[in-house]
């Protein structure tokens, strides 16, 4: 290769890689002008002077290439539109803001709020209600003010029959106002009976404590739906109900007729237990560790063994079943109440380089828990700083 055409080669890949950065360059500049404008018409919105915010709000809309920002100003587009009473325009930038495939979830949530209210200006109360179902999915803010305005709309409105939709069954189940779900549920099987609405009435009635009525429905289910998708969880829910009226043999018998699963394992070694056959309880959550070594009640397990054989002071299994669960699942939710376990049985062994570990692995990856703010606290009162070490000790109550 000549001298000459090695030079062009380089000179152009330098001319590339210049022109590269400096479009992203000029792409950064434009993103950080763009987002200043749309915090200059957030402030002019926040301090209610719709009329201008609008104004910037549109000029960021013809200009901007940038996903997140245009979604953020159709929203707050949206909700200046809407203050102002103009709700027709008000639900073209709202809608926008649900069809995107945006990930900011608390702005899908926001814009279905203010599109609900604008349906229901309307008279669509139906439309209004399905809006706000799907912000029932989980228990949060939203969720409380959708439960809230649903309930508003239906008490207003007792002639138009909004109770009737299945969607707001799940809505108030999730929420946990059973009472509301039943209803529904009812008004649908005053209708028409189905498998799937009268086990969600029974498993309803069997999380409100009432048994004797969640036993008569579980019962229906069997005889009348003998091939239905539910028969076995029927079935689980009556041994469960019978185990908790003390009905053992026949809970355990029912159990035993089924396609083995995790819950009917653990349920089989609850029934062990309160029939004192402490040995059988134990080999039951052993079999479950070999049946369903990835379940994710694994934990559950391991902590009960370990307890199991911390109570019966045989501290070298206790030990064993608690260090594998730390060791595997550092993450559980159980880990620190499982390492403060693991210290007071190496206490009693007299291994002091183990609990020096411990509480060094306890301080360091769980400094909020309960256990390190007492063993913080405790050190503190050894040293005589009482005053700090009460501080310590009270930290977690008043938080």
């Amino acid at each position: 290769m000549s001298k000459f055409k090695l030079y062009k080669i380089i000179f152009y890949s330098i001319f590339f890689l210049i022109f590269e950065n400096f479009t992203a360059l000029s792409e950064e500049s434009n993103f950080i002008k763009e987002y200043k404008l749309l915090e200059r018409a957030d402030k002019l919105y926040l301090y209610s002077k719709y009329v201008k915010a609008i104004d910037l709000y549109n000029e960021i809309l013809k200009h901007t290439e940038n996903e997140i920002i245009k979604i953020r100003a159709s929203f707050k587009l949206g909700k200046a539109y809407y203050f102002q009473r103009k709700f027709q325009k008000s639900e073209k930038y709202l809608r926008q803001v649900i069809e995107s495939n945006i990930k900011f979830k608390d702005i899908v949530k926001g814009s279905r709020l203010f599109l609900a209210g604008i349906e229901e200006r309307k008279g669509n109360y139906a439309n209004a209600i399905n809006m706000l179902i799907p912000l029932g999915q989980k228990r949060d803010y939203y969720s409380f003010l959708a439960n809230r305005k649903i309930n508003r709309i239906i008490s207003e409105n007792p002639e138009k029959n909004l109770k009737k939709n299945y969607g707001l069954i799940d809505f108030y189940i999730v929420q946990r106002d059973y009472e509301r779900a039943l209803e529904i549920i009812d008004l649908f099987l005053s209708e028409k009976p189905t498998e799937e609405l009268l086990y969600l009435k029974a498993k309803l009635l069997f999380n409100k404590g009432k048994y004797g009525e969640a036993l008569k429905l579980f019962d229906s289910i069997i005889k009348s739906y003998p091939k239905g998708k539910h028969l076995n969880n029927a079935y689980y829910y009556k041994a469960t109900i019978y185990a908790y009226q003390n009905k053992l043999d026949d809970a355990l018998s029912i159990l035993n007729s089924l396609s083995l699963t995790p819950n009917i394992m653990l349920k089989r070694a609850y029934i062990y237990g309160k029939k004192g056959q402490k040995d059988k309880k134990i080999q039951e959550y052993k079999n479950f560790l070999k049946k369903f070594p990835v379940s994710f009640q694994v934990t559950y397990v391991l902590f009960n063994l370990g307890q199991i054989y911390e109570s019966d002071n045989d501290i070298k299994s206790a030990i064993y079943y608690y260090r594998y669960l730390i060791d595997k699942y550092p993450m559980s939710r159980l880990a620190d109440d499982v390492i403060y376990r693991l210290i007071t049985l190496y206490k009693k062994i007299k291994d002091e380089e183990k609990i020096k570990s411990l509480k060094k692995k306890l301080i360091e990856n769980y400094p909020l828990s309960v256990y390190t703010y007492y063993i913080n606290g405790y050190k503190l009162f050894i040293n005589k700083e009482f005053d700090l070490s009460m501080d310590t000790f009270l930290k977690d109550e008043r938080e």
